[in-house]
């Protein structure tokens, strides 16, 4: 008895630091787990993205598909990116088996991650009130919360790229130049995931590691340089060993004009993303069957895209999902900023100062978060293409900055709470005053997120794909009918054969590149039908004609057209789609 007594005193300061970690840590893990549950529910019922998901498929079947990206069985094509977003992919199906919810978990992890490095980066420097509404705004971003529900990459690269700015902090409140190079390695690893939009976040972690960095200027321009190096060999270091294989040996890329991944990635996805050229293309792959719901649906994005198009006022479209959080941070950030400057100005009027490294690092935060903030802004105002996910790459950005000014206002509020006795109570009331205004701006972007998950909104997009139950009454005829061919059946574009790839995992011979450019032609076609290796052709529309003759502009199909057996309503499809094909 009197041994259990003794106990009693020691087990009350025990329980007291409990408690005190735990009030510490539950608003970290609760904004976490928000993040989390708003990315994962019901993430199996998400539409998938049949041109992704058939490279994944495609790159399953072996570690030369997988290494290359490839997009069909055969390895005849690749994917217009690095496919490092792929790579985790096919970890994910292999583990989970090759279903939806596997097809897009690595997204949602990447969007929850993303969530948790934010609040950590905001909290070192300006505390957990900053790094708590931080992540809360990004938690429940709809643009994040959408794009890592989507079957594409976008969650991922920026995942890393917060990464890059976490791990800059890092190194530099620790003084270690190896954790700026740990965050040069992960803009790289960005850069090969999303390609050009990762290089947003360069700038802001120079300018972190110039104000926050180790004292003398000549050795944080030599740590500088060495990180923008190992940056360098990170990014092209993929798209190095794949030039370094025949070019026989390896896949065409989608996209390319040349046969190499350089210009896949340097003109397809750099230069023609930005000038419009590429999205033009695209039209031709999401559009090709003409129903009159589609026609109306196509001139609704018609108008859209006219409407939203490159201006200042673009990103408050509404159908961004990121206006309404947007402004906010916009205004928040620059009071922010204001009162930042003021109190700084008021020191240095009193006596000379000399800003501890505790200074430097909320500056170097701010001023990092806020030049990604403009940067995104700017460069995605003025971008002819653009769509939700693509803001991916600043969203962070928005979520930290609003995190830092609403916490930095809220903070300076204490002297006129103070003048009326509610300075400091058992409760901050700051704090309670700091939440209360979060949660009225972030109570729209929730409500929207809420939506979003509840219609399982997408914005990958369905890139081509037949109806589901056309896909199924066409993928059963041709096993039915092509068992001993090579090819299972002829496409114009790659889209089409997605839903195909995925389904039956055999390869499928594309004849045209995203820009119409012929990957086979009209005597290969011929030579394959010869020698048995080809069967059938699938068209994304029906043919055309004139003057009772098969017109097209594509020799290719025009052949296919003319010299092809319609079968589509053996195989319960509408006609003039699937012809089998005769010398």
């Amino acid at each position: 008895m009197e041994s259990a007594g003794l106990s009693l005193p020691a087990a009350r300061p025990a329980a007291a630091r409990a408690a005190r970690a735990l009030v510490v840590v539950a608003p970290a893990v609760g904004v976490v787990a928000l993040a989390a549950a708003l990315r994962l529910v019901h993430l199996d019922r998400v539409p998938d993205n049949p041109f992704y998901d058939a490279a994944v498929r495609s790159m399953s079947l072996s570690w030369h598909n997988f290494f290359f990206g490839a997009f069909d069985p055969s390895a005849r094509l690749a994917i217009d990116k690095p496919p490092l977003d792929l790579w985790l992919q096919v970890a994910s199906v292999k583990l989970f088996g090759f279903n939806s919810f596997a097809l897009k978990l690595p997204e949602a992890l990447g969007g929850t991650i993303a969530v948790a490095l934010l609040y950590d980066l905001v909290r070192r420097p300006f505390g957990r009130t900053a790094g708590f509404l931080a992540g809360l705004a990004l938690a429940v971003l709809p643009v994040a919360v959408l794009t890592a529900r989507s079957d594409t990459m976008d969650s991922v690269m920026s995942a890393l790229m917060v990464a890059a700015l976490w791990l800059a902090l890092v190194g530099a409140q620790r003084h270690r130049a190896s954790l700026l190079y740990l965050a040069a390695v992960a803009v790289g690893l960005a850069f090969n995931v999303k390609l050009f939009e990762a290089l947003l976040v360069v700038p802001p972690v120079i300018l972190l590691w110039s104000i926050a960095g180790p004292r003398g200027v000549a050795r944080r321009v030599e740590q500088i340089l060495v990180a923008v190096v190992v940056m360098i060999v990170v990014s092209l270091s993929w798209a190095t060993a794949v030039s370094l294989v025949p070019s026989q040996q390896r896949p065409y890329p989608i996209g390319s004009t040349d046969g190499t991944v350089w210009n896949a990635m340097f003109v397809w996805d750099g230069l023609d993303r930005f000038n419009g050229k590429a999205g033009g293309a695209a039209v031709v792959i999401h559009h090709h069957r003409l129903s009159r719901h589609r026609k109306e649906l196509l001139a609704l994005r018609a108008r859209r895209a006219q409407a939203d198009g490159p201006g200042p006022t673009r990103l408050l479209a509404s159908r961004l999902d990121v206006g309404s959080e947007l402004l906010p941070a916009l205004i928040l950030g620059a009071l922010g900023l204001v009162i930042a400057l003021v109190a700084w100005l008021a020191r240095l009027r009193a006596r000379p100062w000399e800003p501890e490294q505790e200074d430097r690092n909320r500056w170097a935060v701010a001023g990092a978060l806020g030049t990604w903030l403009v940067l995104g802004v700017v460069l995605f105002s003025v971008a002819r293409t653009l769509h939700t996910r693509y803001l991916e790459a600043f969203s962070p950005a928005i979520a930290g900055v609003l995190g830092i000014g609403l916490a930095t206002a809220v903070r300076h509020l204490g002297a006129g709470l103070a003048a009326v006795g509610w300075g400091r109570r058992r409760f901050d009331v700051r704090w309670i005053v700091a939440v209360a205004v979060g949660a009225a701006l972030l109570a729209a972007p929730a409500s929207d997120a809420l939506r979003l998950v509840a219609a399982n909104r997408s914005d990958s997009g369905q890139p081509g794909d037949l109806p589901a139950a056309e896909v199924v009454r066409v993928s059963a005829y041709l096993r039915a009918h092509t068992a001993r061919q090579r090819y299972e059946f002829a496409t114009p574009l790659p889209a089409t054969a997605g839903p195909f790839i995925v389904r039956d995992a055999r390869p499928v011979l594309v004849l045209l590149n995203l820009d119409h450019r012929a990957f086979a032609s009209t005597a290969t076609l011929k030579r394959l039908v010869r020698r048995g290796a080809l069967r059938y052709a699938l068209l994304g529309r029906p043919c055309s004609h004139r003057h009772g003759r098969s017109f097209s502009r594509v020799a290719t199909t025009r052949w296919i057209c003319t010299h092809g057996k319609d079968v589509g309503s053996r195989a319960g499809v509408r006609r003039g789609v699937l012809f089998h094909l005769r010398a």
